[in-house]
């Protein structure tokens, strides 16, 4: 074959050996490899094929409403990148900060929830994080609200301030969307897509620091499934709730939350946190972690005893315990805890307990609500602060 024939052929990137590739690739850094996988299907599906290691990075924080999603990733500390995807009537509107300066690009003809799955196909494949915090499908329109009802607070600067700003131009930018998708489904799209990309992986995603927006156990076990238990060091599960940016309301009944799926895998777990919902679990699920946080609708006097035994004379670490009771018997807590080192006034009913040897106190603390908090103080001297104040420390 001639000189000229060979040099007529057309030669492309991926008719090199995989080996050089893949070495190729292996040089490249984590923002290189997302904008390598946006040039053409074929390098993508070799990026995805090729089950690179995954690089740790920071942080991954995604929020989410019926026509935008928010996306903040930290590649190194301190230093996050703000990505906003919002649907508009010709198509996808995409928004960040590069040097300083605002990116926009308008994508014709396609659904924001397919650009950011695209994005987050990218990310999840070739990560693992320290902390994530998906979907958080409340935060965006609560703090946008928050700032809408409060436009003379200047303390809310930063993120949520940046995240007004962008969203107040979009906004203006797109024509009304008649037809808005429900903020559940674009929330249940998400975790199953992400399930999938989790699924994916040759190994197991890799994560700290763990908190999932949900309406259920089954939201949570879509992702717990596929996440390293030997790395996973805190779960934190709030109830999501969709909230009309116009009528901004965060009082409502709190449903019930079950974790029997979930606690098998959280054996190795220290630290879990319940929020926005009724734990349904009996006392001593919540006794076996170092960290814990969880309300619960009623505690008996045996559940009362339970929780004292475990705070004031068990020798396993505790360094944070807090739970809250809606239900319970005063007769009870003046059994169990004995008499009160404090009563009304500005710090409501408190009993004290003062543990040997160290500066920790546990508090039991009913307040002017009727709700009964259980509080395991650490550090910070709160033992010689409760003395300061007057208040028996058992």
């Amino acid at each position: 074959m001639s000189l000229s024939k060979i040099l007529a052929q057309k030669v492309s990137l991926l008719d090199m050996p995989n080996l050089i590739m893949r070495k190729i690739l292996e040089d490249f850094g984590f923002c290189s490899i997302l904008q390598l996988r946006k040039v053409c299907r074929e390098l993508r599906h070799f990026i995805d094929d090729s089950q690179l290691p995954p690089v740790l990075l920071e942080s991954l924080s995604v929020q989410i409403n019926s026509d935008m999603i928010v996306m903040e990733i930290e590649i190194e500390q301190y230093c996050p990148t703000t990505v906003y995807y919002a649907q508009c009537k010709n198509g996808c509107i995409v928004e960040w900060e590069k040097r300083r300066e605002i990116q926009r690009i308008l994508m014709k003809n396609v659904n924001f929830l397919a650009v950011f799955c695209n994005d987050l196909n990218g990310i999840l494949r070739s990560a693992n994080f320290k902390r994530l915090y998906l979907p958080q499908a409340d935060e965006l329109r609560r703090n946008i609200c928050r700032e809408e009802q409060n436009p003379n607070e200047t303390g809310k600067l930063g993120f949520w301030k940046r995240m007004k700003a962008c969203f107040r131009k979009m906004k203006q930018a797109r024509e009304p969307i008649r037809s808005r998708a429900d903020p559940d489904e674009v929330k249940s799209e998400i975790l199953n897509f992400t399930q999938n990309i989790l699924k994916s992986r040759a190994r197991l995603f890799e994560v700290r620091e763990l908190q999932m927006s949900v309406a259920n156990q089954n939201d949570v076990m879509k992702i717990m499934p596929f996440v390293n238990r030997k790395t996973l060091r805190e779960v934190k599960i709030v109830e999501h709730c969709y909230i009309d940016s116009f009528n901004y309301q965060t009082d409502h009944c709190l449903k019930g939350f079950e974790l029997d799926l979930i606690l098998p895998l959280l054996k190795t777990t220290p630290s879990i946190a319940i929020e926005k919902f009724l734990v349904t679990e009996p006392i001593e699920t919540f006794l076996g972690f170092e960290h814990s946080y969880a309300k619960f609708e009623r505690l008996s006097k045996e559940d009362l005893w339970k929780v004292k035994n475990k705070l004031i004379h068990s020798l396993t670490p505790i360094s944070f315990f807090f739970i809250q009771v809606e239900k319970f018997e005063m007769e009870d807590l003046r059994e169990v805890f004995g008499p009160v080192s404090n009563s009304g006034g500005l710090y409501g009913t408190l009993w004290c307990y003062g543990i040997s040897g160290s500066s920790d106190v546990n508090v039991v603390y009913m307040r002017s609500d009727n709700i009964l908090e259980i509080i395991r103080r650490t550090d910070f001297g709160y033992r010689s602060l409760y003395h300061r104040m007057g208040f028996i420390v058992h």
